[in-house]
């Protein structure tokens, strides 16, 4: 029963059909057409239910950020342990919703202390110099389904570019699973230059990866947390 009413409230939200049942029910009487009305409205609470308010995500068991380096069939993975998200995102105001994504590179975990030593060096994300990577989303918009974009400023090394990212927003009451990658070149943010690493590529091409759980507090409940992380 929830999910079919969900799955109404997400019809009558997205697709605008609010007028075609309430002409359709004002054939049947007033009566019927103001419990409607009060269903109606009831359920397009229940499915804009976002974040109430700006949210902040540390590191958990939960969530998840990490760096990929691929090219030529070879991938460089990192697992990023320290971070936070700040997210304030409602799907029925995107307007006024924004999220700012902050990565410590000092805190990225490779597979050898070679690889660790050869990316946070100076050709490569010179972590000294540049520990942390932001990403501030500026914009966001709703594309369909689940599925949305997050624009805006990337700043890596020194270096700021505007990307897109898709991103899939799921909601249950007051908590929010964030799934997302950002996909841009090395070349455009100066990593990888002059690289000794002994890999057959440079850092064309570099994914940002993030599963994260945001939720108010007290907001979720044990078992929602459980299956997340099953």
């Amino acid at each position: 029963m929830v999910y079919y009413l969900y799955f109404l409230g997400q019809c009558t939200a997205h697709l605008g059909c609010q007028s075609f049942f309430m002409s359709a029910l004002l054939k049947k009487g007033p009566i019927v057409t103001v419990i409607f009305s009060l269903i109606l409205i009831g359920l397009q609470i229940i499915c804009s239910s976002s974040l109430a308010s700006e949210v902040t995500i540390h590191p958990s068991t939960i969530n998840r950020v990490n760096i990929d380096l691929k090219k030529m069939g070879l991938r460089v993975e990192g697992h990023v342990k320290k971070y936070a998200v700040t997210l304030n995102v409602d799907p029925s105001h995107l307007s006024s919703s924004h999220a700012l994504f902050v990565l410590d590179l000092t805190s990225i975990e490779l597979g050898t202390d070679d690889s660790y030593r050869e990316l946070t060096g100076k050709n490569w994300f010179h972590v000294d110099l540049f520990p942390t990577v932001i990403f501030s989303a500026t914009s966001i918009k709703f594309v369909g389904g689940h599925n949305y974009e997050f624009t805006g400023p990337l700043t890596i090394k020194g270096h700021t570019r505007t990307i897109t990212a898709p991103v899939i927003l799921v909601t249950h009451n007051q908590a929010m699973i964030v799934d997302g990658t950002c996909v841009f070149s090395g070349s455009e943010f100066g990593i990888g230059d002059g690289s000794t690493m002994e890999l057959p590529f440079t850092a064309d091409n570099i994914e940002l990866h993030f599963h994260l759980l945001a939720q108010s507090p007290s907001s979720l409940s044990t078992a929602l947390r459980k299956s997340v992380a099953d």
